[in-house]
């Protein structure tokens, strides 16, 4: 039995080297050459932007949108005859309303590239044709976009009515429908285009004012009532502003959330990953991805972005004080520490610290619906907290080295580990009894700070 060509794109088989094949954009080296190092910053930076490799996780969240979409088909307008009746109703998809799958994650993780790269898959515009109705538009999904406009016409009129009159085009933008007609209109379009998913980016843009999680949910709201399933992104500020609201909310907008998770420090494809950045201009950047996975993931906590961040740093900074601009481990140390990243330097120890306490420092760094930051032992960040703390430790230890044979001492060795934190058993300690301290001790100790001097 043939697939009907409204579920075909959903239901195909994907094996991962097709699925990849089909989103990945590959990197574009380019030549750094030059004397601004401002503009070849940029080159660089547009250049590591540039290019999308999917990881187990985009694969997994991809098919999990693959599968929603083609369930919903199933359900919907699996024969033609089910299709064909519902061309002629006024609420083709029934009176259900199917909860949202929220994909949230930190900033940087690559939610918006994710989202693309499905449309991609997805395709464009094809036709199809069923009795009595020939070369129908097949449009699988909508991606909408909160940068285009956060109006409900500024996002459906495209799909509702995407044929325009040149003398309309002529005459200024396009009126808008009023909101009721704009629903009713977007039901039946979604229904005769065969589109199971609408996808929905950008919200930050509403997201900012006092109202604004009242006008998030009533949007979203809007949207589920049209037919297809939604799927929306959101950062973790605006999840706790959802929370705050009423249950019935919830259930709606946050009962399917998909967390995309920064990669972890022992993972495959972080070190993958940073094999392709340093692909984009090896003559430059010259640092090893196997020798700088825990100090690239300390330096960024695994977020792809802000590796560009501190790439591209680098470079401008090596570029600044010679011509070569060579990007080993010592310029992304120096990137890490400059001023330029202190605000992503700030977060990225706050992740840190959240990681290793499984406690929220701050709410837009922190997922209100659960995720790894909690204390799963199964969960790859519970590796990584202890790499961080032994991390930490070493960072001290050599702190305190250097302090000892200052500025002019030999090359740092390789410090021994500070008692107590082996990685053997733990022995018992009998607590020692604290004394007050009398004037004696005071004056004791006093003497002994001088005579260090």
């Amino acid at each position: 039995m043939s697939t009907s060509p409204r579920l075909e794109r959903y239901k195909q088989i994907w094996s991962d080297e097709v699925l990849d094949q089909a989103i990945n954009i590959p990197p574009i080296p380019v030549q750094l050459h030059g004397r601004d190092a401002i503009k070849l910053a940029n080159t660089l930076d547009s250049a590591l932007r540039g290019f999308f490799q999917a990881d187990r996780q985009i694969r997994k969240v991809i098919r999990h949108f693959l599968s929603v979409g083609a369930a919903h088909a199933e359900c919907h307008m699996a024969t033609d005859h089910a299709y064909v009746r519902g061309l002629y109703r006024d609420s083709p998809w029934g009176s259900t309303m199917q909860p949202a799958i929220c994909l949230t994650g930190l900033a940087g993780t690559g939610k918006s590239d994710l989202l693309r790269a499905l449309a991609r898959l997805l395709g464009g515009e094809a036709t199809h044709s069923v009795p009595g109705h020939a070369n129908l538009m097949l449009r699988p999904v909508w991606p909408l976009s909160g940068a285009e406009g956060l109006s409900l016409n500024a996002l459906l009129l495209p799909y509702v009515a995407p044929c325009r009159e040149p003398q309309a085009e002529e005459s200024g933008p396009r009126k808008g429908m009023p909101l009721p007609r704009l629903i009713s209109n977007a039901k039946r379009a979604s229904w005769r285009q065969g589109t199971c998913l609408l996808l929905v980016d950008e919200l930050q843009y509403m997201s900012l004012g006092v109202d604004s999680n009242s006008q998030v949910t009533a949007f979203l709201t809007k949207l589920l009532a049209i037919g297809p399933r939604l799927g929306y992104c959101a950062n973790f500020s605006l999840l706790h502003k959802l929370m705050r609201r009423k249950q019935e909310d919830h259930q709606r907008l946050l009962s399917r959330p998909l967390i995309l998770e920064p990669l972890a420090v022992d993972d495959s494809d972080w070190e993958n990953y940073l094999r392709l950045v340093r692909s984009v201009a090896p003559d430059v950047l010259e640092f090893e991805p196997t020798k700088v996975v825990e100090e690239m993931h300390r330096y960024t906590f695994g977020t792809k972005r802000l590796v560009v961040e501190l790439v591209v740093l680098a470079f401008r900074l090596a570029r600044e004080r010679n011509r070569n601009g060579i990007v080993g481990q010592t310029e992304l140390l120096s990137a890490y520490r400059h001023f330029d990243y202190t605000v992503n330097r700030e977060a990225v120890e706050l992740l840190h610290r959240q990681a290793i306490g499984a406690a929220m420092l701050r709410s837009d760094l922190w997922c209100p619906l659960g995720s790894s930051q909690t204390k799963d032992t199964t969960n790859p960040t519970v590796v990584f907290a202890a790499s961080a703390i032994r991390s930490f430790d070493r960072r001290v230890e050599e702190e305190l080295f250097k302090a000892v044979i200052g500025p002019n001492g030999p090359p740092i060795a390789e410090p021994a580990p500070l008692p107590g934190r082996s990685s053997g058993p733990t022995a018992s300690v009998m607590p020692l009894r604290r004394r007050k301290a009398t004037k004696e001790d005071l004056i004791a100790g006093a003497k002994a700070i001088e005579d260090l001097r």
